[in-house]
């Protein structure tokens, strides 16, 4: 089972059913993942399912995701980051301590820039 080994590893990644042809990672549109399981982004847990993530225009330097779905709509901080090279595709990176899935970063295919999101852990 390929879930039960990414557990082993410590890191899980989810494929984004959306490919975005990004040049910077200022999200043009709204991507959709799919979760294969529960996992907090910030301090929101999101059961298994599909979601959509946006960047919400943010005067700030600071970017901000609105991550909704069907009964579930917040809002994440995040940090954009750059990279050495382009992303090949789309993802979101999950980080499994203590038992909890944390996402941890959002990639842009195309793209050598990421967001590393905030992550809150549960005490």
């Amino acid at each position: 089972m390929k879930s039960i080994t990414r557990v082993m590893m410590g890191t899980a990644f989810v494929y984004l059913t959306s490919f975005v042809p990004a040049a910077s990672a200022q999200m043009p549109e709204a991507v959709n993942i799919n979760l294969p399981v529960s996992a907090y982004f910030g301090s929101t847990l999101l059961p298994a399912g599909r979601y959509s993530i946006t960047q919400v225009h943010n005067p700030t330097s600071q970017p901000i995701l609105e991550i909704e779905a069907k009964g579930i709509h917040f809002f994440l901080n995040a940090s954009r980051m750059e990279s050495i090279k382009d992303s090949d595709k789309t993802e979101v990176t999950l980080q499994l301590k203590d038992g909890f899935y944390y996402a941890s970063k959002l990639e842009l295919a195309g793209s050598a820039e990421y967001f590393e999101l905030s992550a809150v852990e549960k005490k």
